[in-house]
Protein backbone atom coordinates (compact mmCIF):
# COMPACT_ATOMS: atom_id res chain seq x y z
CA UNK A 1 0.00 0.00 0.00
CA UNK A 2 1.56 3.48 -1.35
CA UNK A 3 0.20 6.71 0.85
CA UNK A 4 1.12 9.79 0.61
CA UNK A 5 0.77 12.43 2.95
CA UNK A 6 0.11 15.89 2.25
CA UNK A 7 1.55 19.03 4.60
CA UNK A 8 1.70 22.77 3.31
CA UNK A 9 5.20 23.35 4.90
CA UNK A 10 7.75 22.00 7.17
CA UNK A 11 7.46 25.09 9.72
CA UNK A 12 7.24 24.59 13.14
CA UNK A 13 3.81 23.08 14.51
CA UNK A 14 1.51 20.47 15.68
CA UNK A 15 -0.03 19.35 12.78
CA UNK A 16 3.44 18.93 10.64
CA UNK A 17 5.04 17.51 13.79
CA UNK A 18 2.03 14.69 13.77
CA UNK A 19 2.10 14.24 10.60
CA UNK A 20 5.61 13.53 10.63
CA UNK A 21 5.75 11.06 13.60
CA UNK A 22 2.98 9.15 12.09
CA UNK A 23 5.12 8.82 8.84
CA UNK A 24 7.95 7.50 11.06
CA UNK A 25 5.89 4.97 12.51
CA UNK A 26 4.09 3.84 9.18
CA UNK A 27 7.74 3.19 8.23
CA UNK A 28 7.69 0.42 10.37
CA UNK A 29 4.98 -1.36 9.27
CA UNK A 30 5.80 -3.74 6.38
CA UNK A 31 2.41 -3.33 4.30
CA UNK A 32 3.04 0.83 4.04
CA UNK A 33 5.50 2.24 1.69
CA UNK A 34 4.68 6.47 2.74
CA UNK A 35 5.83 9.49 1.80
CA UNK A 36 5.49 13.18 2.45
CA UNK A 37 3.95 15.92 -0.41
CA UNK A 38 5.10 19.20 1.06
CA UNK A 39 3.56 22.57 -0.70
CA UNK A 40 6.45 25.01 -0.34
CA UNK A 41 9.93 23.92 0.37
CA UNK A 42 10.65 25.43 3.71
CA UNK A 43 10.41 25.06 7.58
CA UNK A 44 12.21 23.90 10.48
CA UNK A 45 11.00 20.20 10.43
CA UNK A 46 12.68 19.62 7.14
CA UNK A 47 16.38 18.17 9.05
CA UNK A 48 14.20 16.20 11.24
CA UNK A 49 12.16 14.83 7.81
CA UNK A 50 15.61 14.01 6.53
CA UNK A 51 16.80 12.88 9.63
CA UNK A 52 14.36 10.25 9.78
CA UNK A 53 14.93 8.58 6.42
CA UNK A 54 11.64 9.88 5.26
CA UNK A 55 10.96 9.86 1.17
CA UNK A 56 10.11 13.68 0.45
CA UNK A 57 8.34 15.45 -2.77
CA UNK A 58 8.01 18.74 -2.99
CA UNK A 59 4.69 20.96 -4.43
CA UNK A 60 7.10 24.17 -4.67
CA UNK A 61 3.97 26.16 -5.07
CA UNK A 62 4.42 30.08 -4.90
CA UNK A 63 1.37 30.20 -2.87
CA UNK A 64 -1.52 28.03 -1.80
CA UNK A 65 -3.49 29.66 -5.53
CA UNK A 66 -0.76 28.09 -7.51
CA UNK A 67 -2.18 26.36 -10.81
CA UNK A 68 0.61 26.60 -12.69
CA UNK A 69 -0.42 23.50 -15.50
CA UNK A 70 2.76 22.14 -14.86
CA UNK A 71 2.57 21.77 -11.87
CA UNK A 72 -0.90 20.48 -11.63
CA UNK A 73 0.08 17.89 -14.43
CA UNK A 74 3.39 16.38 -12.46
CA UNK A 75 1.10 16.58 -8.95
CA UNK A 76 -1.62 14.36 -10.92
CA UNK A 77 0.53 12.38 -12.35
CA UNK A 78 2.76 11.66 -8.85
CA UNK A 79 -0.59 11.33 -7.01
CA UNK A 80 -1.58 8.66 -9.50
CA UNK A 81 1.36 6.57 -8.65
CA UNK A 82 -0.14 6.19 -5.34
CA UNK A 83 -3.09 4.35 -3.34
CA UNK A 84 -3.99 6.49 -0.77
CA UNK A 85 -3.70 10.64 -0.30
CA UNK A 86 -4.03 11.77 2.59
CA UNK A 87 -4.50 15.19 2.83
CA UNK A 88 -3.61 17.13 6.88
CA UNK A 89 -4.93 20.98 5.36
CA UNK A 90 -6.54 21.70 2.42
CA UNK A 91 -4.97 23.75 -0.33
CA UNK A 92 -7.17 24.08 -3.67
CA UNK A 93 -4.72 23.42 -6.01
CA UNK A 94 -3.36 19.98 -4.41
CA UNK A 95 -7.22 19.20 -4.23
CA UNK A 96 -7.84 19.90 -7.96
CA UNK A 97 -4.87 17.68 -8.54
CA UNK A 98 -6.48 14.79 -6.23
CA UNK A 99 -9.53 14.94 -8.28
CA UNK A 100 -7.67 14.56 -12.15
CA UNK A 101 -5.47 11.67 -10.25
CA UNK A 102 -8.84 10.00 -9.14
CA UNK A 103 -6.98 8.76 -6.26
CA UNK A 104 -8.49 7.55 -2.93
CA UNK A 105 -8.50 10.60 -0.54
CA UNK A 106 -8.41 10.59 3.21
CA UNK A 107 -9.23 14.19 5.02
CA UNK A 108 -7.52 14.38 8.82
CA UNK A 109 -9.87 17.35 10.11
CA UNK A 110 -6.62 19.19 12.52
CA UNK A 111 -9.12 22.44 13.22
CA UNK A 112 -7.94 24.94 10.85
CA UNK A 113 -11.06 26.86 11.88
CA UNK A 114 -9.69 30.39 11.73
CA UNK A 115 -10.82 30.84 15.44
CA UNK A 116 -8.67 33.63 16.79
CA UNK A 117 -8.78 36.41 14.01
CA UNK A 118 -10.91 37.90 11.90
CA UNK A 119 -12.42 35.83 8.68
CA UNK A 120 -11.96 37.51 5.23
CA UNK A 121 -12.91 36.82 1.55
CA UNK A 122 -10.07 34.51 1.30
CA UNK A 123 -11.05 32.41 3.90
CA UNK A 124 -14.93 32.41 2.79
CA UNK A 125 -13.71 31.39 -0.64
CA UNK A 126 -11.43 28.17 1.29
CA UNK A 127 -14.01 27.35 3.16
CA UNK A 128 -16.38 27.11 0.25
CA UNK A 129 -14.10 25.31 -1.85
CA UNK A 130 -13.16 22.79 1.24
CA UNK A 131 -16.69 22.15 1.88
CA UNK A 132 -16.98 21.35 -1.87
CA UNK A 133 -13.82 19.03 -1.93
CA UNK A 134 -14.91 17.13 1.44
CA UNK A 135 -18.60 16.80 0.28
CA UNK A 136 -17.79 15.53 -3.10
CA UNK A 137 -14.42 13.79 -3.49
CA UNK A 138 -13.29 12.66 -0.16
CA UNK A 139 -13.36 9.24 0.76
CA UNK A 140 -12.85 9.35 4.54
CA UNK A 141 -12.48 11.90 7.01
CA UNK A 142 -10.67 11.46 10.78
CA UNK A 143 -11.36 13.76 13.68
CA UNK A 144 -8.64 13.97 16.26
CA UNK A 145 -11.12 15.14 18.72
CA UNK A 146 -15.16 15.47 19.55
CA UNK A 147 -14.99 19.24 19.73
CA UNK A 148 -13.34 19.12 16.31
CA UNK A 149 -16.08 16.89 15.06
CA UNK A 150 -18.91 18.88 16.28
CA UNK A 151 -17.03 21.90 14.76
CA UNK A 152 -16.48 20.24 11.11
CA UNK A 153 -19.91 18.59 10.94
CA UNK A 154 -20.51 22.23 10.40
CA UNK A 155 -17.94 24.04 9.42
CA UNK A 156 -17.66 21.75 6.38
CA UNK A 157 -21.32 20.64 6.02
CA UNK A 158 -20.13 17.23 5.93
CA UNK A 159 -22.82 14.65 4.38
CA UNK A 160 -23.82 11.71 7.19
CA UNK A 161 -23.40 9.14 4.59
CA UNK A 162 -19.43 10.28 4.37
CA UNK A 163 -17.34 7.42 6.66
CA UNK A 164 -15.67 8.98 9.75
CA UNK A 165 -13.38 8.31 12.41
CA UNK A 166 -12.52 9.43 15.30
CA UNK A 167 -8.72 8.96 15.99
CA UNK A 168 -6.64 11.04 18.85
CA UNK A 169 -3.67 12.47 18.38
CA UNK A 170 -0.46 10.67 19.86
CA UNK A 171 3.19 10.67 20.45
CA UNK A 172 6.06 8.41 20.81
CA UNK A 173 6.93 6.44 23.92
CA UNK A 174 9.46 9.47 25.44
CA UNK A 175 13.53 8.18 26.72
CA UNK A 176 13.42 8.92 29.86
CA UNK A 177 15.38 10.97 31.47
CA UNK A 178 15.10 13.79 29.17
CA UNK A 179 18.13 15.26 28.44
CA UNK A 180 18.85 18.84 29.45
CA UNK A 181 19.44 22.01 27.22
CA UNK A 182 21.19 25.11 28.73
CA UNK A 183 21.13 28.25 26.81
CA UNK A 184 23.27 30.26 28.73
CA UNK A 185 21.71 33.41 27.15
CA UNK A 186 18.46 32.04 29.28
CA UNK A 187 18.47 32.29 33.26
CA UNK A 188 16.42 30.26 35.17
CA UNK A 189 16.80 29.55 38.72
CA UNK A 190 15.69 26.01 39.50
CA UNK A 191 14.29 26.06 42.71
CA UNK A 192 11.87 28.11 41.90
CA UNK A 193 8.40 27.20 41.37
CA UNK A 194 8.20 27.42 37.54
CA UNK A 195 4.76 27.80 36.00
CA UNK A 196 5.25 27.17 32.04
CA UNK A 197 4.04 26.23 28.69
CA UNK A 198 4.88 25.81 25.15
CA UNK A 199 2.97 27.05 22.19
CA UNK A 200 2.71 29.03 18.86
CA UNK A 201 2.23 32.44 20.16
CA UNK A 202 -1.07 33.24 18.22
CA UNK A 203 -4.69 34.71 19.38
CA UNK A 204 -6.30 31.86 20.22
CA UNK A 205 -3.27 30.67 22.89
CA UNK A 206 -4.10 33.16 25.04
CA UNK A 207 -1.14 33.32 26.61
CA UNK A 208 -1.88 36.93 27.67
CA UNK A 209 -4.19 35.06 29.95
CA UNK A 210 -1.64 33.10 31.59
CA UNK A 211 0.66 36.22 32.12
CA UNK A 212 -2.43 38.23 33.66
CA UNK A 213 -2.99 35.03 36.05
CA UNK A 214 0.70 34.92 37.15
CA UNK A 215 1.06 38.11 38.09
CA UNK A 216 -1.60 37.99 40.44
CA UNK A 217 -0.14 34.56 41.30
CA UNK A 218 3.21 35.79 41.91
CA UNK A 219 2.16 38.91 43.96
CA UNK A 220 4.79 38.91 47.56
CA UNK A 221 6.05 35.26 45.94
CA UNK A 222 10.05 35.77 45.61
CA UNK A 223 10.43 32.15 44.18
CA UNK A 224 8.36 32.16 40.83
CA UNK A 225 9.10 31.95 37.41
CA UNK A 226 7.01 32.10 34.21
CA UNK A 227 8.78 30.13 31.52
CA UNK A 228 7.24 30.54 27.94
CA UNK A 229 8.64 28.45 25.09
CA UNK A 230 7.44 29.07 21.83
CA UNK A 231 7.46 32.11 19.10
CA UNK A 232 4.92 33.43 16.65
CA UNK A 233 3.24 36.89 15.31
CA UNK A 234 1.70 37.90 19.08
CA UNK A 235 5.72 37.28 20.63
CA UNK A 236 6.66 40.66 20.74
CA UNK A 237 2.91 42.12 22.21
CA UNK A 238 3.33 39.40 25.40
CA UNK A 239 6.61 41.21 25.27
CA UNK A 240 5.14 44.42 25.89
CA UNK A 241 2.59 43.44 28.28
CA UNK A 242 5.06 41.62 30.55
CA UNK A 243 7.26 44.99 30.27
CA UNK A 244 3.68 46.85 31.32
CA UNK A 245 3.36 44.75 34.16
CA UNK A 246 6.79 45.11 35.29
CA UNK A 247 7.54 41.43 35.13
CA UNK A 248 10.97 41.10 32.93
CA UNK A 249 12.70 39.42 36.21
CA UNK A 250 10.22 37.19 36.50
CA UNK A 251 9.08 35.80 32.78
CA UNK A 252 11.46 34.09 30.17
CA UNK A 253 10.81 33.67 26.61
CA UNK A 254 12.66 30.50 25.14
CA UNK A 255 11.76 31.68 21.26
CA UNK A 256 11.43 28.49 19.68
CA UNK A 257 13.06 25.38 21.09
CA UNK A 258 13.47 22.07 19.59
CA UNK A 259 13.99 20.08 22.44
CA UNK A 260 10.27 20.92 23.59
CA UNK A 261 11.03 18.17 26.62
CA UNK A 262 13.56 19.52 28.12
CA UNK A 263 12.02 22.67 28.77
CA UNK A 264 8.38 21.27 29.71
CA UNK A 265 10.91 19.27 32.39
CA UNK A 266 11.77 22.53 33.79
CA UNK A 267 8.18 23.50 34.50
CA UNK A 268 6.17 22.23 38.20
CA UNK A 269 2.70 23.49 36.36
CA UNK A 270 2.01 23.46 32.89
CA UNK A 271 -0.63 25.58 32.03
CA UNK A 272 -2.22 25.63 27.88
CA UNK A 273 -4.79 28.56 28.31
CA UNK A 274 -5.99 27.97 24.60
CA UNK A 275 -9.21 28.11 24.01
CA UNK A 276 -11.49 26.18 21.18
CA UNK A 277 -7.52 24.05 20.25
CA UNK A 278 -8.36 21.19 18.01
CA UNK A 279 -6.60 18.53 20.05
CA UNK A 280 -3.06 20.06 22.05
CA UNK A 281 -0.92 17.39 21.68
CA UNK A 282 1.23 19.64 24.65
CA UNK A 283 -0.76 18.70 26.97
CA UNK A 284 0.60 14.78 26.42
CA UNK A 285 3.88 15.42 25.55
CA UNK A 286 3.84 17.16 28.90
CA UNK A 287 1.55 14.50 30.96
CA UNK A 288 4.51 12.29 29.44
CA UNK A 289 7.05 13.51 31.46
CA UNK A 290 4.84 13.19 34.29
CA UNK A 291 3.99 17.12 34.59
CA UNK A 292 0.50 18.46 36.54
CA UNK A 293 -1.58 19.96 33.42
CA UNK A 294 -4.14 22.85 33.66
CA UNK A 295 -6.40 23.62 31.29
CA UNK A 296 -9.80 26.42 30.22
CA UNK A 297 -12.60 24.93 30.29
CA UNK A 298 -13.42 26.46 26.55
CA UNK A 299 -10.31 24.93 25.30
CA UNK A 300 -12.41 22.40 23.27
CA UNK A 301 -10.33 19.08 22.55
CA UNK A 302 -7.45 19.91 25.07
CA UNK A 303 -10.16 20.04 27.48
CA UNK A 304 -11.50 16.95 26.30
CA UNK A 305 -8.13 15.29 26.84
CA UNK A 306 -7.61 16.55 30.47
CA UNK A 307 -11.34 15.69 31.58
CA UNK A 308 -10.98 11.80 32.04
CA UNK A 309 -7.69 12.66 34.23
CA UNK A 310 -8.34 15.45 36.38
CA UNK A 311 -11.64 17.50 36.20
CA UNK A 312 -10.74 19.76 39.02
CA UNK A 313 -7.44 21.37 36.21
CA UNK A 314 -10.34 22.55 34.16
CA UNK A 315 -10.45 25.90 35.20
CA UNK A 316 -12.98 28.82 34.27
CA UNK A 317 -11.72 31.96 34.73
CA UNK A 318 -8.17 33.31 35.30
CA UNK A 319 -9.21 34.07 38.94
CA UNK A 320 -10.22 29.87 39.37
CA UNK A 321 -6.59 29.14 37.28
CA UNK A 322 -4.95 31.49 40.20
CA UNK A 323 -6.46 29.52 42.76
CA UNK A 324 -5.09 26.16 41.19
CA UNK A 325 -1.59 27.47 40.69
CA UNK A 326 -1.56 28.35 44.82
CA UNK A 327 -2.86 25.22 45.77
CA UNK A 328 0.28 24.00 44.12
CA UNK A 329 2.37 26.01 45.19
CA UNK A 330 1.48 25.67 48.83
CA UNK A 331 1.15 21.07 48.06
CA UNK A 332 3.75 20.35 46.20
CA UNK A 333 4.09 17.11 47.45
CA UNK A 334 0.80 16.83 45.37
CA UNK A 335 2.69 17.17 41.78
CA UNK A 336 4.99 14.26 42.84
CA UNK A 337 2.28 12.28 43.93
CA UNK A 338 0.63 13.27 40.11
CA UNK A 339 3.70 11.91 38.49
CA UNK A 340 2.96 8.32 37.94
CA UNK A 341 -1.26 8.68 37.22
CA UNK A 342 -0.32 11.50 34.29
CA UNK A 343 2.36 8.95 32.53
CA UNK A 344 0.28 6.50 33.36
CA UNK A 345 -2.70 7.80 31.55
CA UNK A 346 -0.52 9.69 28.81
CA UNK A 347 0.32 6.41 27.84
CA UNK A 348 -3.15 5.94 25.65
CA UNK A 349 -2.62 7.83 23.40
CA UNK A 350 0.77 6.20 21.64
CA UNK A 351 1.55 6.47 17.74
CA UNK A 352 1.55 2.84 17.48
CA UNK A 353 -2.05 2.63 17.95
CA UNK A 354 -2.52 5.52 16.08
CA UNK A 355 -1.07 4.17 13.22
CA UNK A 356 -2.90 1.18 13.29
CA UNK A 357 -5.86 3.26 13.56
CA UNK A 358 -5.05 4.35 10.49
CA UNK A 359 -4.49 2.01 8.45
CA UNK A 360 -7.23 0.20 8.99
CA UNK A 361 -9.36 3.64 7.89
CA UNK A 362 -6.77 2.89 4.16
CA UNK A 363 -7.90 -0.61 4.19
CA UNK A 364 -11.41 0.59 4.58
CA UNK A 365 -10.97 3.25 1.68
CA UNK A 366 -9.67 0.72 -0.72
CA UNK A 367 -11.65 -2.29 0.69
CA UNK A 368 -8.51 -4.23 0.86
CA UNK A 369 -7.80 -7.23 3.21
CA UNK A 370 -4.20 -6.29 3.77
CA UNK A 371 -3.26 -7.54 7.92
Amino acid sequence: MRVLHFIWSANFGGIEKLVITLAQQQQLNENIKVSLLIGIRKGNFLEMIEQAGLHCEFADMKSGLDFSSSKINRLTKLMSSYDVLHIHTFNPAIAYAAIKSKIKIVFTVHGNFGFGRKRTIKDKVLQFLSRYFIRNHVNHITYNSEFCRNIAMEFYKVKKSTPATLIYNAIPNIELPIQDENDPAIKIKSSDFIVGTASRFAGNKRIDRLIEAFEIFSKNKQDTTLLLTGDGVKMQELKNIVKIKKLENQVVFTGFKKNVFAWFNKMNVCVFPFENEAFGIVAIEALMLGKTVIVFSDGGGITEVIKPLNRLNIVESTAHLVDRLNFYYDNRNVLADEQNNNRQYASRFNISSNEKAYFDVYKEVLNNTLE
